[in-house]
């Protein structure tokens, strides 16, 4: 087995054919997919910003609706960043473990307990019995 530089095929981290295409169609159509969800995020959190600051003035059942409003926006701008996340910051190897067996399945830790104690032994690390209540009120 040889040392070295690979003689053969593609380069670890060079994509394919048709992914090397496919990228190349994105990027000429315009934006990328992960540029719009970047925006759908900013947009989100614009909305939310405008709001807030209607929110120092409203009262009553505006409030609720305005509220309302914020959180829904909220929850939808988290939710768009959460999926874009992975791309901007990727989860460390040391992190992220993933083992697997050759099959596929995810190797799961065997635990084997041996050595119980015996009766006498239990019987020995129990607690002493409390002390029995003088009688009387309490």
């Amino acid at each position: 087995m040889a040392i070295g530089k690979k003689t053969g095929g593609r380069r670890r981290g060079t994509p394919n054919k048709i992914t090397a295409e496919l990228r190349q169609q994105a990027a000429a159509s315009g934006k990328s997919l992960l540029q719009v969800m970047q925006e759908n995020v900013r947009w989100a959190d614009n909305v939310v910003q405008m709001l807030s600051e209607r929110l120092a003035t409203a009262t009553g059942e505006d409030l609720t609706l305005l509220l309302k409003e914020i959180l829904l926006y909220r929850g939808q701008s988290h939710l768009w960043a959460t999926k874009a996340a992975p791309f901007f910051h990727p989860q460390l190897a040391d992190v992220k473990h993933d083992h697997r067996r050759e099959d596929g399945k995810p190797i799961v830790p065997i635990i084997e307990i041996t050595g119980y104690p015996e009766a006498k032994q239990i019987e020995q690390l129990a607690p002493p019995p409390a002390l029995p209540l003088a009688k009387g009120k309490h």
